[in-house]
């Protein structure tokens, strides 16, 4: 049953996106303490690596980096709001605080970057292809290994999602924990794929946001918690739905489960929707 009150994790200022370049939301402090010391939320070892919340390889593929970054004078919209000047893809002010241990973030979890990676090398590739039939084939993407690897990229969102959620200071859900290293799983988290038709309206040399939405969730909680976020690779919209939803035209919903994606459309204007209870849904911007 759908929760008639939400909880936004925190709402960004009304900044525009072209002038920070890169935008973040946060929620809350660590959840995972033991002795003062945060523990990784996938295996519960002492967390002592920091993920990028904007994906590092996605940062140099639109931006470059070294001098090439340093030219283009990119300002970041943080969580509190404040606006800061990026030293580089690695700076600390893009990652997530420490909910993740070295080994999960630098080794057991790589295969699910690669095919994250893989998956927005096609996007590239492909843009004019995909945006004309607005869907997503897999086997196109990753070849006659493409169920595998597919399952690999919606890892790789659950482990963004998780990470998010110790971000905020809660409990990862024991279904995202075990999808990443089971077969089968059973998870409430979908994936839905949309266009940004926003974006798209931009020059095509300016159609470059990078950015995550709000974290939002459900409270009073009178059964388990719900979630959905979202992230953007320039007109690309991916929103993760743990529990509810997907609200909105945001396209079919997705558990590694099909070889086609369909894509919805989505607009600023197009985020703020009435549900079926009355209840007006808060949004990702």
């Amino acid at each position: 049953m759908m929760m008639k009150s939400y909880q936004i994790s925190y709402k960004t200022k009304k900044q525009d996106i072209r002038f920070t370049g890169l935008t973040e939301s946060k929620g809350g402090s660590i959840f995972y303490m033991f002795n003062n010391v945060p523990k990784c939320w996938i295996c519960n070892s002492p967390a002592d690596s920091r993920e990028h919340k904007i994906k590092k390889a996605d940062i140099i593929r639109v931006y470059g980096k070294g001098s090439s970054f340093h030219k283009k004078d990119l300002h970041y919209c943080r969580h509190d709001g404040q606006i800061v000047s990026l030293r580089g893809p690695d700076s600390k002010d893009i990652k997530f605080d420490r909910v993740i241990c070295r080994k999960c973030n630098n080794e057991r979890t790589q295969p699910f970057d690669r095919a994250y990676d893989a998956f927005i090398e096609h996007i590239e590739s492909n843009r004019d292809l995909i945006l004309r039939h607005r869907q997503i084939d897999f086997q196109n993407v990753y070849g006659n290994n493409w169920e595998n690897l597919q399952l690999n990229l919606f890892r790789y969102f659950a482990k963004m999602l998780g990470c998010r959620i110790a971000d905020f200071g809660e409990k990862v859900p024991m279904d995202l924990k075990n999808l990443l290293f089971s077969v089968p799983f059973k998870t409430m988290l979908w994936v839905c794929m949309a266009v940004n038709e926003d974006e798209l309206k931009m020059p095509l040399a300016d159609q470059t946001m990078l950015w995550t939405g709000n974290l939002i969730t459900n409270k009073p909680r009178i059964t388990y918690p719900k979630y959905a976020a979202s992230c953007s690779y320039k007109w690309l919209f991916i929103s993760f739905w743990y529990g509810w939803g997907p609200f909105g035209s945001v396209g079919s919903q997705w558990c590694a489960d099909s070889q086609y994606l369909y894509l919805g459309t989505y607009t600023k204007a197009s985020d703020k929707i009435i549900l079926s209870n009355g209840s007006e849904w808060p949004g990702f911007l």
